[in-house]
């Protein structure tokens, strides 16, 4: 019969050494939630230490993580009002930070959320046929990747896509 061998993590050198998963600075992606404005950081209530940011302030503050070994972003876009158009707009919220982002921090890994239920008047995913849903989805994910995204990240959960 097998008999496996155990070593009870008593101390930091033996938990260390017996330890399978490392994490580091690097490891890590940071949330960035666009809004509109000027100078803007608010905290979001429902999760501690994470804030709304405008481009500037968010521009801002990245500076001071990089510099402690931030190298990834996740950004969501948080428009001021609800239409789908600007979740594609070359000049919407989201591709603007990403220009704005790439432009001062060209080795930051930039990862944008591909989704619609921030732009849609009823906060889902879908609008109503999910052939069409796909092809926005398609068409807001180009308009990230050719404002500069490194990565675009599908969180909308539809079939197909």
């Amino acid at each position: 019969m097998f008999k496996r061998f155990r070593q009870n993590r008593v101390d930091d050198i033996t938990r260390l050494k017996n330890r399978e998963t490392f994490l580091h600075n690097g490891d890590l992606i940071m949330p960035i939630f666009i809004v509109n404005g000027v100078d803007v950081k608010e905290e979001i209530p429902s999760m501690k230490n994470v804030f709304h940011y405008s481009i500037d302030r968010c521009i801002t503050d990245l500076e001071i993580l990089i510099e402690k070994g931030l190298t990834s972003i996740l950004i969501f876009g948080v428009p001021d009002s609800k239409g789908l158009e600007q979740a594609y707009n070359k000049n919407g919220l989201v591709q603007t930070a990403i220009k704005e982002i790439k432009k001062q921090f060209p080795k930051l890994e930039v990862i944008v959320d591909v989704c619609i239920c921030s732009y849609s008047h009823d906060g889902h995913c879908h609008i109503g046929d999910n052939d069409k849903t796909c092809e926005l989805l398609a068409e807001i994910a180009l308009s990230y990747a050719l404002a500069g995204a490194d990565v675009v990240a599908p969180s909308d959960m539809m079939d197909g896509r």
